[in-house]
């Protein structure tokens, strides 16, 4: 038994660092068949693996250590009770790309998996012309944008949209762009600045930034900036009542409806200033961000702070994942409605209040729920494009 133990626990420390080939992901699949070995894989997965620096190198021996005692355990006492595991602060929940694709691709069970499939409708990002006119940006290999009078100001490639630097463009014109739910969007503006936009944000931006004094946006929403140098020319972003200025920096800034008045910014590299109203009376109130820091601003306190935060976890979903620290699941659901472009609704309210560790990586939402029911055993039906926590059925799995 030691020699297949042995072989199981170098596929399994594979598994945790997403290196299985083919043949060797059929071989673990094969063991894991067997429902008392895959109770022993699910519960090392639980207990074992971690994502505070992704996942980390697995230790060969612990891993063997585990199955023996577990596997000799489970042979002797075939139905015997299973070890409850206490979680005393926060489930953790854990899913890596190998491990959300494994368990989507290799491991649909009933008990995981449901044939009910969420309606999820396709919106389009919307550009706002000066002149009011609305224009659906759809996907294309490459086609020019136009203003009102038809002179081509800049061209959209795929989900991007670059702004030619048109010194002619004497007077200030507007152009608005609207980022749906479950998409994601790039823009490059006529000064060279690179902006990332996240799911439900909204930009309003000049055309061209000739004879202007200052390069200043609006937003609502989420945003990464990466700003192009220019000392006579600060850029100034205003979200939430609020101006972030910069000369050259890269930082996110996060506000939508939903924060309730509050607004994120973190800085990545360079200098920012958070500058804001007071009070009635006018006065200003600014701080200084370093590279680290995130600073942030209560608009019903009229109050501004900063501390030292782990960038990563605010900048991750420029590349399409999400990763939460000590994260409320009420936000958890916020932010999967968003970027899948689903409904989340929570009948469970002592859930909303439970945090969890999670790295997601994975392109659908049914990962996601097979992760949470898999961790947290989820009840939960769909209903066109609303997905239903059912309340007092939710419980950790023992």
């Amino acid at each position: 038994m030691r020699e297949e133990i042995t072989y199981i626990t170098v596929l399994i420390g594979k598994f945790l660092t997403n290196t299985l080939s083919k043949s060797e992901r059929k071989e673990l699949n094969k063991w894991i068949q067997i429902s008392e070995n895959k109770k022993v894989f699910e519960e090392y997965i639980r207990l074992n693996a971690t994502i505070s620096d992704g996942i980390k190198i697995p230790d060969s021996k612990k891993i063997e250590d585990f199955l023996l005692v577990k596997i000799k355990k489970d042979k002797s006492h075939k139905r015997g009770k299973r070890i409850r595991l206490i979680y005393k602060y926060s489930a953790v929940l854990v899913i890596s790309l190998g491990i959300g694709w494994y368990c989507y691709s290799e491991l649909q069970t009933e008990e995981y998996f449901t044939e009910e499939l969420l309606n999820i409708s396709e919106e389009q990002v919307v550009l706002k012309l000066s002149d009011g006119t609305l224009k659906e940006i759809v996907p294309v290999e490459k086609e020019a944008i136009t203003n009102g009078k038809g002179k081509i100001i800049g061209v959209q490639k795929n989900n991007q949209i670059s702004y030619f630097n048109d010194e002619q463009i004497q007077e200030v014109r507007y152009n608005e762009l609207s980022i749906p739910y479950g998409k994601r969007f790039e823009l490059r503006l006529s000064d060279d600045t690179f902006v990332h936009l996240n799911s439900g944000s909204t930009i309003k931006y000049p055309v061209s930034f000739s004879n202007q004094k200052e390069r200043k946006i609006f937003l609502t929403g989420e945003a990464f900036f990466e700003v192009a140098k220019d000392k006579e020319h600060p850029f100034i972003v205003n979200v939430n009542g609020i101006n972030v200025t910069v000369l050259g920096t890269k930082f996110n800034v996060s506000s939508y409806p939903e924060d309730e008045g509050n607004t994120d910014v973190v800085l990545v590299e360079g200098l920012v200033q958070l500058e804001a109203v007071e009070n009635e009376s006018g006065k200003l109130k600014d701080l200084n961000l370093m590279p680290g820091e995130k600073g942030y601003w209560d608009s019903k306190r009229k109050e501004i702070s900063s501390k030292e935060v782990d960038v990563e976890l605010y900048t991750s979903w420029v590349d399409g994942k999400l990763i939460f620290r000590d994260t409320p699941f009420k936000k958890i659901r916020k932010m999967l409605e968003r970027f899948y472009n689903v409904s989340i609704v929570n009948e469970d309210l002592k859930l909303d209040k439970q945090t969890f560790n999670a790295v997601f990586d994975v392109e659908e939402i049914y990962e996601v729920l097979a992760s949470f029911k898999m961790s947290y055993k989820i009840d939960y039906t769909i209903d066109d494009n609303k997905i239903f926590i059912n309340p007092k059925t939710t419980k950790k799995m023992n």
